[in-house]
């Protein structure tokens, strides 16, 4: 009787491949979901039919010469209306001055604006003013009222006169020295040329407060 022993070796094991067709449909899949990305941006640019248009960033007394910062770009649908408000495709209007007020948010349209030869001439003149006696926050563009109060012996005296009505302000400066209720700061106002020699004489005459005029009202 044989020792032998018959070893019986098993068959190699085989890897079990994923069918053709499976990786196929997945990579039709993919393809189908990025064609409809694409489709669906297509459709969503074509359906925006908003323009970009420069919009006031805060209220603009007519006479008011534009900054940067009186500003902002929007986007907005104008319906066949693109040539009514200044497009904010190209630089802002910087320079250019209101012939009427712009309030707040409001589009800026083409009408309101004119180039600096073409507005009516208009002169800057510098107010001191103390901190205490001018409105908080008073920003270009808005309009105020220059009332004056005669001094003697360093005390005010008398009733405050009214000696300009309506200026707009180009600007305002920082006090002139600290932050004391002493210190000056210089307003820059906006007025006809035919008005200076009265707002200046009349700023000598004492010391000066600035009345703000709420938007939409006359000055008194």
């Amino acid at each position: 009787m044989s020792d032998s022993t018959t070893v019986q070796l098993s068959p190699p094991a085989q890897r079990v491949e994923r069918p053709r067709w499976l990786d196929l449909r997945m990579l039709t899949g993919v393809l189908l979901v990025l064609v409809a990305v694409v489709v669906g941006a297509k459709v969503v640019a074509a359906s925006d039919n908003s323009e970009s248009v420069w919009v006031a960033a805060r209220d603009l007394a007519a006479g008011t010469q534009l900054t940067t910062d009186d500003l902002r770009r929007g986007k907005v649908q104008l319906h066949g209306q693109d040539g009514r408000y200044v497009s904010a495709k190209g630089s802002p209007p910087v320079g250019y001055v209101l012939t009427r007020a712009v309030g707040r948010d409001e589009l800026l349209p083409v009408a309101a604006i004119t180039s600096p030869g073409e507005a009516p001439a208009f002169r800057l003149v510098t107010v001191p003013v103390a901190p205490l006696h001018m409105p908080p926050k008073l920003a270009p563009g808005e309009r105020v009222e220059v009332y004056v109060t005669a001094k003697a012996a360093g005390e005010r005296t008398g009733t405050p006169r009214l000696i300009y009505a309506g200026a707009v302000v180009q600007s305002v400066g920082s006090s002139s020295s600290g932050l004391s209720a002493s210190s000056e700061v210089g307003v820059v106002l906006r007025v006809p040329p035919e008005s200076v020699s009265t707002l200046v004489a009349g700023l000598r005459g004492g010391d000066v407060d600035l009345v703000r005029i709420p938007p939409g009202q006359g000055p008194s």
